[in-house]
């Protein structure tokens, strides 16, 4: 015996396409199927029979073998609508999203992201009324509407994103993540590092992270690229691409904590990872002439753009000792240390960055350059006197301290605190005015 035939409905859309549908279940089953089929959400979907509008109400068997007609209208009230069956709760079009909804502090561009409704993120960027398109998440994480969708690997609405006039925070950096760059090669997602690194408007591709000092990790996130962040989370491909792409330059860029994109991957245990990094051609490209044309056998480190403190490339990082040229070596005998001397010295960034945290004077931040000059690795110097200093009740005195130990070759950078002659620390010594009693 033959099975009965199913009933359908004929669906004519908007473009004018005809569709028929099984006339079974619900008008909000039906709104569905043809939401699916016209990749929009079932809130947006109006059907119409004649020109009445169909009732939630009607038996969906009573349109079999007729025509209805699909108007897919999106509208405010119909947004939020939609947001609200993915657990999003606002109360107006420009309100944040209450504590009743999954994720609290977003706008309705953020909750749209989320939810990766193309159809909705482009209704919200054209409405005239919603003016939070560059606004910034409030819950902390300090992420625009292109970090999340960077997060969440959502290339399509990143392209929508960026092409979108409305849209100018695309270089915009979150609290502690850097970029959508940054967040996309963390996260793994090649298709996005892809469009972002290819996308015109996109014009953070080296930036670093700025990360704020109160944060217990700052030295090491203050200064990472993208490939930094490919590297300490393992993403080869991602790292590879990066490392391949003509716009992405910063190979060798340092963090605070003097570790680029290789030291970083060791340290991680990506072993794959920093051998591909040390063996590029871009990282052996910014090595410099090899050692006896002028060379020195140690990297010249470059800072990555985007920070006022880092310069593009820091001499003070590289190993002055005794592989450096002979001219480089007489040039550096010319400098004869006296009691203004210092003035006569160029300060590197780093130098006055931690002068500035620690509030050194002029005098003091010439003097401990000066002295760092003298150093084999004045890099690792710099980084224990920031350990030193940190415990230091007197900064600027303890700096003297330490810079006439460099000068006498004394100073040991292995340890953090220095025992004096008599048996106390130079803190001590300071308190008791210069006297070992």
């Amino acid at each position: 015996m033959a099975a009965p035939m199913c009933e359908k409905v004929t669906v004519r859309m908007m473009s004018g396409e005809v569709t028929e549908i099984p006339a079974v279940g619900t008008l909000a089953d039906l709104r569905q199927i043809i939401a699916q089929s016209a990749q929009t959400c079932p809130e947006f979907v109006r059907l119409l029979r004649g020109e009445d509008v169909l009732e939630e109400c009607i038996d969906v068997q009573s349109l079999a073998d007729s025509e209805v007609f699909a108007l897919v209208t999106p509208s405010v009230p119909n947004l939020l609508k939609a947001l609200r069956q993915h657990e999003f709760n606002f109360r107006g079009l420009n309100e944040r999203s209450t504590s009743a909804s999954k994720v609290r502090g977003l706008n309705v561009l953020h909750a749209a992201v989320i939810t990766g409704k193309l159809d909705m993120i482009r209704f919200t960027l054209l409405e005239e009324d919603f003016d939070g398109v560059n606004d910034t998440c409030s819950d902390g994480s300090g992420y625009t509407a292109l970090h999340l969708a960077a997060s969440r690997g959502l290339v399509d609405v990143c392209l929508e994103l960026l092409a979108c006039p409305q849209v100018t925070h695309q270089n915009a950096h979150s609290v502690k993540d850097g970029t959508a760059l940054h967040v996309a090669a963390q996260g793994g997602h090649l298709a996005v590092v892809l469009a972002l690194l290819d996308c015109e408007h996109f014009t953070a591709v080296n930036e670093v992270v700025v990360a704020d000092q109160w944060r217990q990790d700052w030295r090491e996130r203050y200064g990472q690229t993208a490939l930094h962040a490919a590297a300490r989370s393992g993403r080869k491909d991602v790292a590879k691409m990066l490392l391949d792409h003509p716009r992405f330059t910063s190979v060798l860029a340092y963090t605070k904590a003097f570790k680029d994109a290789e030291k970083m991957a060791e340290e991680a245990r990506q072993t794959e990872i920093a051998v591909m990094i040390r063996n590029h051609p871009k990282a052996n490209s910014q090595n410099g002439p090899p050692v006896g044309q002028g060379g020195t056998p140690a990297k010249f480190h470059q800072f990555a753009p985007g920070n006022p403190y880092l310069v593009t490339v820091m001499p003070l990082l590289v190993n002055l000792g005794s592989a450096c040229a002979p001219a480089q070596e007489a040039a550096e005998s010319k400098h004869i240390i006296t009691q203004d001397s210092w003035r006569l010295v160029k300060i590197e960034p780093e130098v006055q960055d931690i002068a500035d945290h620690f509030g050194l004077d002029e005098r003091i931040t010439g003097k401990l350059q000066e002295a760092l000059n003298t150093r084999p690795d004045p890099g690792t110097d710099l980084q224990v006197m920031w350990e030193i200093l940190d415990e230091a009740r007197n900064p600027p005195g303890l700096t003297m301290i330490k810079v006439k130990e460099m000068l006498e070759g004394t100073f040991r950078a292995g340890e953090q605190k220095d025992r004096c002659p008599w048996g106390m620390t130079p803190e001590a010594l300071l308190l008791h005015g210069g006297r070992a009693d």
